[in-house]
């Protein structure tokens, strides 16, 4: 006796599945917007194609990648999250804690502080924390990021404000109407639904745009629906 693996029958529970399948690619861009995002040194550039499929291209130092994604699958409702820049605050942290402790050791008279240099070793050291913590607030941004609707990968991360607020606010509402007009015309069932979703996950996997862990959480996200 065989048995059937999870993943095979998820996608081919449903007879139906084939009919519904997407013939033409995306022709038309409705909308776009461009972000260059000096915090990770990244140009992103998002595009709605048909009202139907978002392109999501991104510029890197070290690397470019673009890909495409039906908006029937995607949440939604976005996630909002702030990025930080987690080593230089710590390291702001750390340098008026240490800042303090010298100025405490130097007031219960520890011989070996003495040295007249002992509090401009203290004012330095809280000073550059106090600018490396500046600047963490200041380079920190909020994000937005639109998930898949069951598998929850992230899969487009728009930055707050950027190219401004009037922009942004367009975009992502416009983006949020496409995605609710895809999935309210949708006539999938729950399995065809799923196997749809899995089916764009593999996809995006195989184009690089997903990793291989990333699409096995995917997989196991969208196995616990079924």
């Amino acid at each position: 006796m065989t048995t059937q693996n999870p993943e095979e029958e998820i996608t081919l529970s449903s007879s139906e599945f084939d009919q519904f399948k997407e013939e033409a690619g995306p022709t038309s861009v409705t909308s776009e917007m461009q972000q260059n995002i000096r915090i990770k040194e990244q140009l992103k550039l998002f595009r709605i194609f048909d009202k139907k499929y978002l392109n999501v291209n991104q510029k890197t130092a070290d690397a470019t990648t673009s890909f495409f994604v039906k908006l029937a699958v995607l949440d939604s409702t976005p996630v909002r999250k702030r990025l930080i820049k987690y080593f230089p605050l710590l390291l702001g942290l750390v340098l008026i804690s240490l800042a303090g402790f010298i100025l405490y050791l130097k007031q219960q008279g520890l011989p070996i502080l003495h040295n007249p240099y002992v509090y401009t070793v203290i004012v330095a050291f809280a000073a550059i924390g106090s600018i490396l913590i500046v600047y963490v607030i200041k380079e920190s941004r909020n994000v937005l990021i639109f998930y898949s609707q069951h598998g929850r990968i992230p899969i487009a991360e728009l930055f707050y404000r950027i190219p401004d607020k009037a922009a942004f606010n367009h975009f992502v509402s416009e983006l949020m109407d496409c995605i609710n007009t895809e999935r309210s015309k949708s006539h999938y069932t729950k399995t065809q639904t799923l196997a749809a979703e899995l089916s764009e996950h593999r996809r995006l996997r195989d184009e690089g745009a997903l990793t291989n862990k990333e699409y096995e959480t995917a997989k196991n996200s969208i196995m616990a629906f079924h």
